[in-house]
């Protein structure tokens, strides 16, 4: 457990930012609430105590005890990670449902460092395997303005693309190449492995509407080429299931600050899929996160991929 719990202690301070309900086909902003989530450690790190703390509106002062439109102040004292928990030396982490099981609810949690700044996107589905409203949290550590202001209040933005619509400049920043390293670290806790890829994003079309990818890899677990094509509708990248018939289409939402979500439209049986979360923390460098499971709906991977752009084209 001594990296798991490593990359939890990276995680260590005070995150100011919000939670934020995200329309999961449109990217449309449903709602925010500013939240403070301090992680810290009493004993020299053998215990993590994470407090949580969401409010109605803005909040000037979050240590002052009268403060106003709290709906959320809670305590978790974690001594001991669960199976469904999983950390990288960076920092970054994912928990959440091990297995996909009929009928019942399943999602997860993706998170990513850069700094002191900070990227958690919570990903749901119902009891039907429809994806259902994501909840984005973008967050900065400590009291510097790390992220510019919006007018709720809370913090964003990395920086990395121009403002203006998040889909269309996001997508813009995304074509070319990237040339990435990986790490994936397992479940069982089998060692982990280390491996690199390369990402070719293209459009294509008369409108410029269909989008071309193109992903080799290469690690210790094997390698090959996956290619794929999809439809952009402003907010988001559309891929069909080609290669098994009745495989749900899978999108990649393209929100804020370089933000991206990838994950099936709906879950299902028989079906492996993944859960990713991506961030362009700068121009020419992106962090992604991926959550894997197989085609019994278990979970069998969580794989961070650091990549820099080398073809601007």
């Amino acid at each position: 457990m001594g990296m798991q719990w490593d990359g939890l202690l990276r995680n260590l301070g005070d995150w100011y930012g919000g939670f934020e309900r995200i329309e999961p086909r449109t990217g449309d902003r449903l709602g925010i609430e500013p939240s403070l989530v301090s992680l810290r450690t009493p004993d020299g790190g053998t215990t993590v105590v994470q407090r949580i703390r969401r409010a109605s509106g803005p909040i000037a002062d979050w240590e002052d005890p009268n403060v106003q439109g709290l709906l959320c102040d809670r305590q978790l004292f974690i001594s001991s990670l669960g199976r469904g928990f999983m950390a990288l030396p960076s920092g970054a982490f994912s928990q959440g449902s091990t297995q996909l099981g009929p009928f019942a609810e399943f999602g997860a949690e993706l998170g990513l460092i850069e700094g002191d700044r900070r990227v958690r996107l919570v990903m749901r589905f119902d009891r039907g395997g429809a994806l259902e409203p994501m909840t984005l949290m973008p967050e900065w550590r400590g009291e510097g303005p790390a992220w510019g202001d919006d007018e709720s209040g809370s913090k964003s933005g990395s920086g990395a693309i121009a403002s203006g619509a998040p889909g269309e400049n996001l997508l813009a920043a995304l074509v070319g190449t990237w040339r990435g390293e990986t790490m994936t670290v397992y479940p069982d806790f089998r060692p982990s492995d280390r491996g690199s890829c390369e990402l070719t994003v293209a459009r294509s079309g008369a409108d410029g509407s269909a989008i071309e990818q193109c992903l080799t890899f290469g690690g210790a677990m094997g390698s090959g080429t996956v290619r794929s094509r999809g439809h952009f509708d402003g907010h988001r990248i559309r891929f069909e299931g080609q290669e098994t018939p009745g495989k749900p289409a899978v999108q990649v939402l393209l929100l804020k600050d370089g933000i991206s979500a990838n994950c099936p439209e709906q879950v299902q049986l028989r079906q492996p899929f993944v859960l990713e979360l991506g961030w362009l923390v700068a121009p020419n460098r992106r962090r992604r996160l991926v959550r894997h499971y197989d085609a019994s709906g278990e979970w069998t991977s969580l794989t961070e991929i650091v990549e820099e752009k080398i073809d601007p084209s």
